[in-house]
């Protein structure tokens, strides 16, 4: 038959973490007989005395004080009022087993609870709020199940948590802004889950020695500062959504455990801490640290309006020297570049040309092994309005003073002269070089100083009345 322990209950005081425990030592049998009984894989010999089970340790007065069963292939749930009820208990380790079902509810009731460690097991559901009441715990470690759902706001009770280990579930939802509680917190790993939205800015007051959180689907944070101070060593943000890092300049920082590959950062984020990414062996620069990134830019459509120039902007490292930019249409090379934008004229010779899909490609010769690309953009092209009479308006002119084809002429104004207009023109920098009421077909490739303009192409736009008229004019001497 089963050890029954013995005949009465023992009631008796301890002092443990300046706290006084009331140990139960028949309430802490049977309900460690309850657990025995829902597990398989023999876990135990029932049969012995509680103080002979393996990888349990009594107290003097015989409660239950460390539960230490790390990968024993043990198999089942774990009931309610089961562990929740060990009166004394500060361990418990179940790492590494085949445990299943929910995290029972009642374990927050354990008040003199210091360690739980229930990772590497098939636990599922929701992590139960009542663990934010274990208010002696300093370290978490629920990672490598299949927990759901949000992290409750209630873990920033946890005062005295140094340790908290979630990753490896499929948690939603963002950071609890309860965490700014966690002032003893120097170890998170928060990775390869599902949580979204913003890092909070009080991350930066944490002591925080090991930050984890790749594989999620954070975005742009408040969170600036804490690159300048922050104590860590071990940081991945690697597989996010992140499109900014500051310059970073702790030194704590141990360089080798320094993971930013699969965001959204360009060059404008990467230069400015490339040291961080040279190996300890020889400098050599660790590439897969920050290689691949993932598209810096969403698919998106434009549609070229008649009166701008057609230039496609990446709005990413206008300050970055070297920068190369391949753009391709329609997946065909048609451009490479310096600058961070295209204008379509200077590669297609009509606006009928320009529809179709473009992306972009981004390399720098001080960034190895990294080559950007945009989000694809299509292109379409605004139709025409109605323009009588406009459509003989030249594309070039040449005001050289040889009295042939000196002036810019637009047919509407000679097909009716006496009506208001203006006429706009624009440089390649889509800056006005000339503005003129009432044009009267008099202009001859002058600035509004009455300087002359160099040769090259400029951009017009021509309002008369209900008529609106855009184009390309190159001028030539």
């Amino acid at each position: 038959m089963k050890y029954l322990g013995i005949a009465i209950i023992i009631f008796s005081s301890s002092f443990i973490w300046g706290q006084t425990c009331t140990c139960d030592s028949i309430q802490d049998y049977r309900a460690m007989q309850l657990l025995a009984d829902a597990l398989t894989g023999d876990p135990w010999d029932t049969e012995a005395p509680l103080r002979q089970w393996h990888g349990v340790t009594l107290s003097s007065e015989g409660c239950v004080e460390i539960i230490e069963m790390i990968a024993k292939n043990i198999v089942g749930t774990i009931p309610d009022s089961s562990l929740g009820r060990l009166s004394c208990v500060m361990t418990i380790d179940l790492t590494g087993n085949l445990i299943s079902g929910p995290i029972p509810a009642d374990i927050g009731n354990l008040e003199f609870l210091e360690y739980l460690y229930l990772s590497d097991n098939e636990f599922s559901g929701t992590i139960p709020i009542e663990l934010g009441g274990l208010s002696n715990l300093s370290s978490l470690r629920l990672n490598h199940n299949q927990l759901t759902g949000e992290i409750p706001t209630q873990i920033g009770n946890l005062h005295n948590l140094g340790e908290l280990f979630l990753g490896n579930n499929a948690l939603t939802g963002p950071i609890p802004e309860s965490f700014h509680n966690l002032i003893q917190l120097f170890g998170l790993d928060l990775s390869r889950n599902q949580l979204s939205g913003k890092l909070p800015a009080f991350f930066q007051y944490l002591s925080l020695l090991a930050f984890t959180i790749n594989d999620n689907q954070f975005q742009d944070t408040a969170w600036v500062d804490i690159w300048n101070a922050f104590g860590g060593t071990n940081i991945n943000i690697a597989n996010n959504n992140f499109s900014f890092l500051p310059k970073i300049t702790s030194n704590t920082i141990r360089i080798d455990r320094f993971r930013i590959q699969d965001n959204r950062f360009t060059m404008d984020d990467l230069l400015p801490n490339f040291h961080l990414f040279s190996g300890s062996f020889l400098g050599v620069v660790e590439t897969e640290r920050y290689s691949p990134q993932k598209k810096f830019s969403s698919d998106t459509s434009l549609i070229l309006p008649n009166d701008l120039p057609p230039v496609i902007e990446l709005n990413i490292d206008e300050s970055i020297e070297n920068n190369e930019y391949r753009w391709f249409k329609d997946g065909d090379l048609i451009f490479t570049g310096a600058k961070p934008f295209v204008d379509l004229n200077d590669i297609f010779n009509s606006r009928d040309q320009y529809p179709g899909s473009y992306f972009c490609l981004v390399e720098n010769p001080n960034v190895p092994a990294l080559t950007l690309q945009s989000g694809d953009i299509t292109i379409e092209v605004e139709e025409p309005a109605d323009n009588p009479g406009s459509n003989a308006t030249p594309g070039a002119f040449t005001p050289n003073g040889d009295g042939v084809n000196d002036f810019f002429v637009i047919p509407a104004i000679q097909n009716n002269p006496n009506q208001e207009n203006e006429l706009l023109v624009y440089d390649r920098q889509r800056q006005i070089v000339f503005r003129q009421k009432n044009y009267r077909n008099d202009w001859e490739g002058n600035d509004q100083n009455h300087q002359a303009l160099p040769n090259g192409t400029y951009y017009y736009r021509f309002n008369s009345g209900g008529h609106q008229e855009t184009g390309i004019i190159t001028i030539l001497r």
